[in-house]
């Protein structure tokens, strides 16, 4: 199995650098969007903890908020990953 990595990280290294940077930039970019989505998520759902008197409730709606604008962020950040992807992809078949 290791035998077969080697030779494969090579070539990526020299023959394919756009696939080998596109791949880094995609994970650091989507793991700033990930922290920065679920930094917003928690921000989101304090505030709904700080404005509501009863407490199950506001415990509650906390998590509903914070887990509904996770998702919207996550849904906006899918599409634009995959043109980058894309684009590369195609930049580096010209």
């Amino acid at each position: 199995m290791w035998d077969n990595l080697l030779p494969e990280i090579v070539e990526t290294l020299v023959f394919r650098p756009a696939e080998l940077v596109a791949f880094v930039l995609s994970g650091v970019l989507y793991l700033g969007y990930f922290i920065g989505s679920l930094a917003i998520a928690i921000y989101a759902g304090k505030l709904v903890y700080d404005h509501l008197r009863i407490p199950v409730l506001r415990a509650l709606l906390a998590v509903i908020v914070g887990v509904w604008i996770s998702l919207i962020l996550y849904a906006a950040q899918v599409p634009t990953a995959v043109k980058f992807i894309k684009a590369v992809e195609m930049s580096e078949l010209d």
